[in-house]
């Protein structure tokens, strides 16, 4: 048996943040700086998304969100890096 080298790239990656807020309210994690994958705030899918579809946010209820620490997971399909990542201003 002979084996050889596939060349296989190390994504899928798994991401962690944790950020803090002062005001609770419906807002927008904005992925564009990510190809293709999953977004959960503090253990809830927020959604997918697609960077060559037309939307490059996740809408992200207030309800689901705290005063004080909540965590964020991304899992992107297509990359291994980690980019930036910003939410859009809270909407009361």
């Amino acid at each position: 048996m002979s084996w050889r080298n596939l060349d296989i790239r190390s994504f899928p990656s798994l991401s962690r943040a944790t950020f803090t807020l002062e005001t609770v309210g419906d807002t927008f994690i904005n992925v564009k700086n990510y190809k293709k994958g999953y977004v959960w705030v503090n253990g809830r899918n927020l959604g997918r998304y697609w960077n060559i579809g037309p939307s490059q946010k996740v809408f992200c209820p207030g309800v689901w969100l705290k005063k004080g620490a909540n965590d964020l997971f991304i899992l992107d399909l297509l990359t291994d890096e980690v980019a930036e990542l910003t939410g859009d201003k809270i909407l009361k």
